[in-house]
C-alpha cells in the first residue's frame, strides 16, 4: 500500500496528511489511547478535548514536523482546518534566524539592569530613574 504522502501528491494534501497524522498521534498519547475520527472540521476542544496545554504541544510538533513556524495566534484556532490555513501561509522555518536577530547590540547605561536592588520597590525606583520619561 502506498504512501498517501509521496512526491506525486500536491503539497496541502501532504500538509493535511501530515496535519492529521500529528494530532491523532498527540491525542492517543494524552487520552490513554482514545482516538476519535478526527477531521478538518473538529473542534479541538470540545470535539478532540485539547486544553490549551495541549494546544501549544500541537503547535510545536507541527511547527518541526513541517518546518513552519506558527504565529502565536494559532493557539486560539479552534479547528485543523484553521491550522492549516496558518501553515500553508507560513513560509519560515522555525530553524531560520533574521539577521536583525542576530545583530548583537549592547545595552546602554540607562537600559542596565537594577542589580543592587533587593525589592520590588526599588526595581521600580530604579525604573523611574533610568527611565523618567
Amino acid at each position: 500500500m502506498a504512501s498517501p504522502a509521496t512526491d506525486s501528491t500536491p503539497v496541502a494534501e501532504q500538509t493535511v496528511v501530515t496535519l492529521l497524522e500529528v494530532l491523532t498521534e498527540l491525542v492517543r498519547e494524552t487520552r490513554q489511547g482514545r482516538v476519535l475520527s478526527i477531521t478538518l472540521d473538529s473542534h479541538l476542544e470540545r470535539d478532540v478535548g485539547l486544553d490549551s496545554l495541549t494546544r501549544a504541544e500541537l503547535l510545536l510538533r507541527l511547527e518541526q514536523a513541517l518546518a513552519v513556524n506558527l504565529p502565536q495566534t494559532a493557539l486560539t484556532s479552534e479547528t485543523p482546518r484553521e491550522l492549516l490555513r496558518l501553515i500553508l501561509t507560513s513560509t519560515a522555518s522555525p530553524g531560520q534566524v533574521s539577521e536583525a536577530e542576530l545583530s548583537y547590540q549592547p545595552l546602554g547605561e540607562a537600559e542596565s539592569a537594577p542589580i543592587q536592588a533587593d525589592t520590588l520597590l526599588d526595581v521600580l525606583e530604579w525604573h523611574v530613574r533610568a527611565h523618567p520619561e
